[in-house]
């Protein structure tokens, strides 16, 4: 008697139920992938019958159906891709240098005449390109990592809401007279601090959920910490240009005063 498994390659072949055939053997199980047209399926399972008088197990797997959760797992791999880029640039990289805009080219330790139009620009742009992520994110139901997943939605909403609510200050803002524009000040500037501390804490947890190759990540660590450079660098100017100074001026002026 013929092996089991040329003799059902010889039958497969020679009725031509299906020009692409693979057959698989695991002890006396065998499966059979083939292409999903209809004829070659239903005559594939013709040979059933024939296959348990023999003592065999057949299995039909359409050849369409692996290809399509192959292409439905790389086509959900390329939206957590695009939601980590779009995230960390609209949600972490771009806010930081709106504010880095506003609190060092306002008027010292440089001076920006149009400062206000490229923060207001850069924070827009940023915004735009986060809720895309958000959006992208909130697609991304039925993950695995359901802890991990959970904190990282919640927090993700949590920015997509308070960015929403820093953007409104576009029309209501207290005016420059206004009484209360110091304590609105305080607040806008505390909460697009917290917003980015936020984004950071939230990058990271994208980075464990995705588990993207070590390039990326030690690319992403690499932009924070040379935000943070840069950011301690102008902060350091300003006090060598600005506090230091006024505050040597005031102690100088009290010494000239007669005791």
């Amino acid at each position: 008697m013929l092996p089991a498994y040329p003799l059902l390659l010889f039958i497969f072949s020679s009725l031509g139920f299906c020009q692409t055939q693979s057959l698989y053997k695991c002890d006396e199980s065998f499966s059979f992938i083939t292409s999903s047209t209809t004829k070659n399926i239903t005559g594939v399972k013709k040979l059933q019958p024939l296959a348990a008088e023999l003592g065999w197990n057949l299995h039909i797997t359409a050849m369409n159906n692996i290809t399509n959760k192959e292409k439905l797992g790389k086509g959900k791999e390329r939206l957590k891709t695009a939601h980590g880029v779009l995230s960390f640039t609209g949600w972490g990289f771009l806010p930081s240098i709106g504010i880095m805009i506003t609190r060092y080219f306002r008027s010292f330790p440089f001076k920006l005449e149009r400062w206000f139009v490229v923060h207001v620009s850069i924070q827009l742009a940023g915004y735009s390109i986060g809720t895309a992520a958000w959006g992208i994110g909130l697609s991304l139901n039925g993950s695995r990592h359901s802890k991990t997943l959970t904190s990282h939605k919640i927090i993700g909403i949590l920015i997509f809401c308070l960015a929403t609510l820093q953007i409104t200050a576009l029309w209501i803002k207290a005016n420059r007279d206004d009484k209360y524009r110091k304590y609105w000040r305080i607040y806008h500037h505390s909460l697009g601090y917290a917003l980015v501390a936020l984004a950071v804490v939230n990058i990271f947890k994208g980075l464990a959920i995705l588990r993207p190759p070590a390039t990326w990540k030690w690319v992403c660590i690499g932009i924070l910490i040379g935000l943070a450079c840069v950011a301690l660098f102008l902060e350091i100017t300003t006090w060598v240009k600005f506090y230091w100074p006024a505050q040597l001026e005031d102690e100088s002026q009290n010494q000239s005063q007669p005791g």
